[in-house]
């Protein structure tokens, strides 16, 4: 008897596959701004934008407010906003009590391992709130007590923009499997498939509909926008950025590795998965589409989700595209000694270094 051998499989795909945008491939387009350019649009068309582009004649935001809280330092509302015709995006604003407006905004989607409310100090409990300090979770609270505006927002697929079956205790899964319990990550992604769409798309695009609801607030500076997120959040992140130029500066933690070292070696949730995307680019080349804008890379030295060694290996071929660009300078690593976490202190510092508040 014989089993698959998965190894060969990768490897016969791996060598007859060449990568349109590799980022060696920038002299074949003219130029590195012709490069962008076009990866920019085909990296839209592979996420499913261009299935979503007929939606921006719909009336957006469509902002509806649910609560105001004045806290000791800043004040939080929580609001819904249209993403789709009868999809709605629950989401917190943060504004600080001290500085003076328009303040600079700082959006930090989640990941798998925590929800929007962590992010703005909102806990179920106090063996919750302990972890999420411990981690650095609280990215949103971090944010707005440095006189930034804040953002956070649900991410597709997670709590409140999860399916009623993933929250039920009666659900029953064919197995059991962490990334399917209390997300509809794989069931969202699944259908979303069908139609063209991926998930990674849809939570792209419920950002720029954040980035347009942020427009209409006037105690926001639309010319200075920060995003970052721990994990899927910083995927999230990245991915935002890389096809929507109004994002200033990034700050992906725990999310950045090439996807030949990671999605097709580690297990990992389905809700990142790009129907043909090394045909085209990897994650390196992706991270590319940022430049010169200003772009942090965090690892954890512990991650076994996303390897700091294959991740350093990664980022020498961003810093090779930030060079093109003429902005070595702009673009960073930083491991930190544990898991998969947020750092605050690398994240604000660099934060801080290219936009003082």
């Amino acid at each position: 008897m014989i089993q698959f051998d998965t190894k060969a499989y990768l490897r016969n795909m791996s060598q007859r596959t060449e990568r349109v945008y590799d980022r060696r491939n920038v002299a074949a387009f003219g130029g590195f701004e012709q490069w962008q350019r076009s990866f920019r649009q085909r990296l839209s068309e592979l996420l499913g934008l261009d299935k979503l582009g007929w939606m921006s004649s719909i009336d957006w935001p469509a902002p509806r407010l649910l609560e105001r809280t004045e806290e000791p330092d800043h004040i939080r509302e929580k609001w819904h906003i249209a993403v789709e015709p009868e999809v709605t995006l629950p989401l917190y604003l943060l504004l600080p009590k001290a500085g003076k407006p328009p303040y600079p905004l700082v959006i930090a989607p989640h990941g798998h391992e925590c929800g929007k409310e962590a992010y703005v100090g909102l806990f179920e409990n106090e063996e919750e709130r302990q972890r999420a300090f411990a981690i650095d979770q609280t990215i949103g609270l971090q944010a707005v007590g440095q006189g930034y505006a804040v953002i956070a927002p649900n991410v597709r697929g997670f709590r409140e923009m999860a399916r009623i079956e993933e929250l039920s205790d009666a659900y029953s899964y064919p197995i059991s499997n962490p990334y399917t319990r209390r997300n509809s990550c794989e069931e969202l992604q699944r259908r979303s498939l069908f139609y063209g769409r991926t998930l990674t798309g849809d939570r792209v695009h419920d950002m720029q509909r954040v980035i347009d609801f942020a427009s209409t607030r006037s105690e926001i500076d639309m010319r200075n926008i920060i995003m970052t997120g721990n994990s899927t959040g910083g995927t999230v992140s990245l991915f935002t950025a890389a096809v929507d130029e109004r994002v200033g500066i990034v700050v992906p933690s725990c999310s950045f590795c090439n996807f030949t070292d990671t999605a097709l070696q580690i297990y990992h949730c389905s809700c990142g998965t790009i129907p043909g995307m090394l045909q085209w680019g990897e994650y390196e080349d992706i991270a590319g589409l940022i430049a010169p804008r200003p772009l942090l890379i965090i690892n954890g030295a512990k991650d076994d989700l996303f390897p700091s060694e294959d991740a350093s290996r990664a980022f020498a071929g961003v810093r090779e595209i930030y060079l093109e660009a003429g902005a070595p300078d702009r673009c960073e690593h930083f491991i930190g000694p544990e898991g998969h976490r947020f750092y605050k202190e690398a994240a604000w510092r660099f934060i801080r270094r290219h936009l003082p508040v």
